[in-house]
């Protein structure tokens, strides 16, 4: 592949864009010239009947101006409809490469516990967490600090309402059989992440291999910012690009 092709490769998506908002441009611009070119033949043609035309008439006399408009129209149509195509097939290659990172992450976990037992890798979780944490966290009155593992973040809240947030997802798995990280974050009441509508759980019953009927939510404390507890959660089963939706 050379340097031309890997360009047009790469940029694909937006050189089609430019020229479907091109196309949009020309189409209206030869439709306002056509116009007038289609009236004229329209009067010729009435004058030559000497009556009104039918619109079976209008269409057969008056269509020719519009060829450049037409092709134009299809032309941008063909574009938009092209772009969508390559967005989901990037989409879906993106999907494809987190699934074999995710793979590939979680053999590598399940091996570091093999060699060096779960006490090694808990450890492993609390170096991340106290690696990340930020005074601002720090709990206020009632408050408890938490890290979310699958989305890597501190929020605050009470163990009543992660317990609940907790439940709530479980019934919805159980009722439905899917359901995916945002869901569990609208339970939690903390905001939602760009990724979390592709990542999830779902019933063994639709040929996945993740069975929501075992999935728990693991609660490890540990001390960030030398004095504030902060307890860990990490579902036990993690949410998956292989989910059903």
């Amino acid at each position: 592949m050379n340097k031309i092709q890997y360009f047009l490769k790469k940029r694909s998506s937006l050189i089609m864009t430019i020229i479907a908002s091109s196309g949009v441009i020309v189409t209206t611009v030869l439709a306002i010239k056509a116009t007038p070119k289609a009236i004229e033949l329209l009067k010729d043609a009435e004058k030559e009947k000497g009556d009104k035309l039918t619109k079976m008439e209008i269409i057969r006399y008056g269509w020719f101006p519009y060829i450049g408009c037409a092709v134009s129209c299809v032309s941008t149509i063909l574009c938009i409809v092209s772009i969508q195509y390559l967005n989901e097939k990037k989409q879906a290659s993106i999907i494809s490469a987190y699934t074999v990172l995710e793979n590939a992450f979680n053999q590598y976990r399940n091996n570091i516990r093999d060699l060096y037992s779960e006490e090694a890798d808990s450890l492993a979780k609390q170096e991340i967490v106290k690696a990340k944490y930020d005074p601002e966290y720090e709990p206020i009155g009632d408050e408890v600090l938490f890290f979310d593992y699958e989305g890597l973040r501190f929020f605050k809240s009470t163990f009543d309402n992660v317990y609940q947030a907790e439940n709530k997802l479980k019934e919805a798995l159980i009722s439905r059989g899917y359901a995916c990280l945002n869901e569990y974050y609208q339970y939690l009441g903390i905001p939602s992440v760009d990724y979390g509508y592709q990542l999830g759980w779902a019933d063994i019953e639709t040929c996945d291999p993740y069975n929501v009927h075992e999935l728990e939510f693991n609660y490890e404390q540990t001390i960030v910012g030398g004095s504030v507890d902060c307890w860990i959660i990490s579902p036990n089963i993690p949410a998956s690009f292989d989910y059903i939706i």
